[in-house]
């Protein structure tokens, strides 16, 4: 269970910290959001003057990550309008799970590996992700970038049934598809989830 509220006081200025309170926080910890939205994740038996005590100690990597990501956010680019939302992703998750499913039917045989999924999310923070039973989990919105984005991405995870990790033959095995992934990463995280 979850619960948010918002913290706004001198400590925190010039910028307000929404904190989320879940029993899975072991510990105190800060999130600057590309929409530049502070969030404090904390676990239930923190108290307010903690979370006040920790936002101070990190007041200056906060106001540094908000500069950038207000530098950065000049630069975002666009999805469709009301992306993201329930109506939205209702709408257009059939078609995206058909279109990622094709995408990773045609990168597996190509990386000589297997899958289980795609599920197909809302997800807030990732494009996807893969679990360690192999079942790979994307965003709907991956429908919505350019063809050369979605499939790093199907790369990607796919690539995550062959290493586990991100070491250095993950990424041999993602530049052996997609040679040009390092461009391709830039790229994607000039799109912003939320």
């Amino acid at each position: 269970m979850r619960s948010r509220s918002a913290i706004n006081s001198a400590i925190t200025e010039p910028y307000e910290a929404a904190v989320r309170r879940s029993a899975r926080a072991r510990r105190l910890s800060v999130t600057v959001n590309p929409d530049g939205t502070v969030v404090v994740s904390a676990p239930f038996r923190a108290s307010e003057r903690a979370i006040l005590r920790f936002l101070e100690t990190s007041a200056p990597w906060v106001k540094k990550t908000l500069a950038r990501v207000q530098r950065k956010g000049s630069e975002l680019l666009p999805l469709p309008e009301g992306a993201g939302t329930k109506k939205h992703f209702a709408t257009h998750k059939e078609r995206a799970r058909k279109i990622l499913r094709a995408r990773m039917e045609y990168w597996r045989v190509k990386l000589d590996t297997d899958f289980t999924g795609p599920r197909i999310g809302n997800q807030s923070t990732r494009w996807g992700s893969c679990s360690k039973t192999g079942t790979i989990s994307l965003n709907y919105r991956l429908v919505f970038l350019p063809e050369e984005l979605m499939d790093y991405v199907v790369v990607h995870e796919l690539c995550h049934r062959l290493h586990f990790n991100h070491s250095k033959s993950f990424w041999c095995a993602v530049g052996s598809a997609l040679p040009e992934y390092g461009v391709l990463r830039r790229t994607l995280r000039r799109y912003a989830l939320n």
